[in-house]
């Protein structure tokens, strides 16, 4: 029965090849004798010697790449990657055109899991040949949908953009989380890429993630029924319900793709809060109060390449809070808002697994009830994701910075807000938002500026259960708020968090904050997708 080479084996031949083929090149000088003294010494398994004559041939002829080529190989034997990968770099810095150390470094690479950086340097010398490409197992989601996500075919060159490309479209459905790409030698030289997907159908394809991910949010009184793909056509419905006294909502989305294209997805939306409220203490405005809000959206969003998409929208909103003696808010009666966002990857390196990438997300629109006019929002923010270490995943670093904001009267709900609350994602976690289970004891602002960052480590994982722990540094400033001015100040919150993700279905965050400021500490649980 005939078996696919692995990929150790595949870079063995390669080592192999190599190697005979620098040992049948004509000795003509003393680096030449040299040369051939350090393969004959590999050959016959001193190892050791063999390293001593190449190291010190390298020393002595600094311009010639078969020495950190060949070292390479000693050291890829020895298991020693990251050294293997700067020889080779070495080695490309003296000739960037030799396929065969730009194979073999992407050969290293693809065995360490980035797949990325292979691709890289594949590209630069015209490969991988894809010979097949398949899904395990097979997706139920439809398959004129999901051919069209990939930009990549079978029998052709898999290249680095298009492979992101195809990735990114893939997410966009919404319905395969989280997907592995393996790419497989074959006895000819080309590849199989191979697609693991972790399809979302229904409820759950179980009733164990069915019932995990209904019931995620009960520990703060929160149901999430969702329903995916269905018809098998990527159409997303997703839904909250909140029972909290103080804090009642309700909310519904569907989504799905434009016309069966996987790159144009549109949305609708409906939100409903019912909260009571009280702002913090110090203030004037002191006063708790009770709060409705109601917003209905339409969107469209595009994943135009691996790099870059956008999306546009409108929303019909509702606020009804008390008249605040507050100036440029506007707290009652309707608003139409135009909404839109484009995101850009910046920075994409893979070799060191490095990335960064903006959002800007800017709002206009016009409110409808006690008072007439008209009002904009800008929110901007530079993600930076670093995952360091030899196994992807391990290890984690990541950073936002984001800022935010406002002109004319702005309706109560479009206020920003500080602190750590489920309904909002600017994350200042030494802050709860809530005060005796209301809100309004984070920061409201018109304005802020804001940076996350975290480093997190695997402490551990059986494919059930993944388990992350680091520590976090918050740092904000909001400015013109709602709450009393001495809130407008830098604001920093170290602390730990533990991140629990099950079966792939939900993450559980506990996270322990340090508000510097007032020294408190805050503790705080979210469930999510």
């Amino acid at each position: 029965m005939f078996r696919k080479p692995s990929l150790v084996s595949y870079i063995s031949v390669l080592l192999l090849v190599g190697s005979l083929a620098f040992a049948q090149a004509p000795a003509s000088s003393d680096s030449d004798a040299e040369f051939q003294r350090g393969i004959r010494l590999a050959k016959e398994g001193n190892s050791d010697q063999a390293r001593q004559v190449l190291s010190e041939a390298r020393r002595r002829f600094p311009s010639d790449k078969r020495f950190p080529i060949e070292l390479a190989g000693l050291s890829f034997q020895s298991k020693n990657y990251p050294e293997a990968k700067n020889l080779l770099k070495q080695a490309l810095t003296l000739d960037p055109h030799d396929e065969y150390a730009t194979n073999f470094l992407a050969s290293i690479y693809l065995l360490e899991g980035n797949l990325d950086a292979a691709l890289l340097y594949w590209n630069r010398i015209g490969r991988p040949q894809v010979s097949d490409i398949s899904f395990e197992p097979a997706p139920k989601t439809d398959p004129v949908l999901v051919d069209r996500t990939l930009t990549i075919a079978p029998a052709s060159l898999l290249k680095l953009d298009a492979f992101k490309t195809s990735q990114a479209r893939l997410q966009g459905l919404g319905v395969f989380a989280p997907v592995r790409y393996s790419l497989l030698p074959k006895a000819d030289g080309e590849f199989d890429l191979s697609i693991r997907a972790q399809e979302k159908n229904g409820f759950g394809n179980t009733k164990l993630e069915a019932l995990l991910r209904l019931f995620r949010g009960l520990p703060y009184q929160t149901l999430y029924p969702e329903y995916f793909n269905a018809g098998h056509r990527a159409v997303n419905i997703t839904s909250l319900l909140r029972w909290d006294s103080d804090k009642q909502r309700a909310s519904f989305a569907v989504s799905a793709p434009l016309k069966r294209n996987p790159s144009l997805r549109y949305a609708f939306s409906a939100d409903f809060r019912d909260e009571n409220w009280v702002l913090s203490p110090d203030t004037a405005a002191a006063l708790p109060f009770h709060s409705q809000q109601f917003s209905f959206a339409v969107a469209l969003k595009q994943v135009v390449s691996g790099k870059w998409n956008w999306q546009s929208g409108a929303s019909v909103n509702h606020d009804s809070a008390p008249l605040l003696t507050v100036p440029d808010l506007f707290a009652r009666g309707y608003s139409l808002q135009y909404f839109a966002g484009i995101e850009r990857k910046l920075l994409d390196d893979p070799e060191h697994r490095v990335s960064l990438t903006a959002r800007l997300t800017p709002t206009i629109g016009r409110n409808f009830g006690d008072s007439s006019s008209s009002f904009a929002r800008l929110q901007s923010a530079v993600d930076l994701s670093w995952l360091p270490g030899r196994k992807v995943g391990d290890y984690e670093f990541t950073s936002r910075l984001s800022g935010g904001g406002s002109w004319g009267t702005l309706p109560f709900s479009n206020l920003f807000m500080l602190g750590a609350e489920r309904d909002n994602d600017l994350l200042l976690r030494g802050h709860v938002g809530t005060r005796d289970g209301r809100k309004g004891s984070a920061p409201m602002a018109r304005d802020y500026l804001l940076a996350n960052l975290e480093f997190t480590r695997r402490v551990f994982n059986n494919g059930f259960v993944d388990l992350r722990l680091g520590p976090f540094l918050d740092i904000g400033r909001p400015y013109r708020t709602l709450n009393s001015q001495s809130s407008e100040r830098w604001l920093y919150d170290p602390g730990l968090a533990l991140k629990v993700r099950i079966l792939g279905a939900a993450t559980f965050t506990l996270t322990y904050g340090r508000n510097l400021h007032e020294h408190r500490n805050a503790f705080y649980v979210s469930a999510l997708q």
